[in-house]
């Protein structure tokens, strides 16, 4: 933790006071550089993203790091953050879905899945990660995961779970249904949509950190995320429903 803090306290040092540094949990990573982008069109201050998990980011924060915002891919570490005086109240900005995901295969991947016609299987720390905790909710409801455990490869976070899949060393892989649509595979060959009875309902949420020095733009950029049309619109076309 003391390197991982040292290396955050780095990146603010070479941040300009122009600029917000925020954390954002690895799933919302891609729809917040656009977002970042498109509020910086608009006038407003330029936008820095630290990628994480979300229980990660989470420690740092509470350990002090420098952050101005955090976007997280749940409500429970906002809320926590809230209720020990280090964040302003969360607010909930996207409803994220699970889907399981294969570049190809033999078989739809739900399918591929109940007959187990896999190696290894993807999917972030459950631990750390709310698409990880998602994804072994699903396993256990289906009671699969006694017999899938020992081929679970897990993430650090939802990005490195999608990225083994991409690579290759998973076959198949739990992942945020945002990085599918992003790269154009969200039809049914590609990614089974888990219906939502078979996890907790994924609400993501964010917060102002309470020491951040620029509380001004750090409001004025994530009443954007949440209240800004066009926002939305690009929000719910990166794969996510709206709270």
């Amino acid at each position: 933790m003391k390197w991982q803090m040292a290396l955050v306290l780095m990146l603010f040092s070479a941040v300009a006071q122009a600029q917000l540094l925020v954390a954002t949990a690895a799933n919302f990573a891609d729809t917040l550089r656009a977002l970042a982008a498109m509020y910086q069109q608009q006038g407003g201050v330029p936008v820095r993203l630290s990628v994480g998990s979300s229980g990660k980011l989470f420690a740092q924060i509470r350990h002090g790091a420098p952050y101005d915002l955090f976007f997280s891919a749940d409500l429970m570490r906002p809320q926590k953050l809230y209720q020990a005086g280090l964040a302003s109240r969360p607010q909930p900005y996207a409803l994220g879905e699970l889907v399981l995901w294969q570049p190809q295969g033999p078989l739809p991947p739900r399918q591929r899945l109940l007959k187990q016609q896999f190696r290894y299987l993807s999917i972030a720390n459950p631990h750390t990660a709310p698409y990880g905790r998602a994804a072994r909710q699903v396993l256990v409801k289906l009671k699969l995961w006694p017999t899938v455990r020992t081929r679970v490869v897990r993430g650090e976070n939802v990005g490195q779970a999608f990225n083994y899949v991409r690579s290759g060393a998973a076959q198949l892989g739990f992942v945020a249904r945002a990085q599918v649509v992003q790269i154009g595979q969200d039809d049914d060959a590609h990614r089974w949509l888990v219906p939502q009875s078979l996890y907790d309902p994924v609400v993501q949420a964010a917060v102002v950190i309470r020491r951040s020095r620029q509380q001004t733009a750090a409001q004025d950029f994530l009443a954007f995320v949440l209240h800004d049309p066009a926002a939305r619109h690009l929000i719910q076309q990166h794969g996510y429903r709206l709270p």
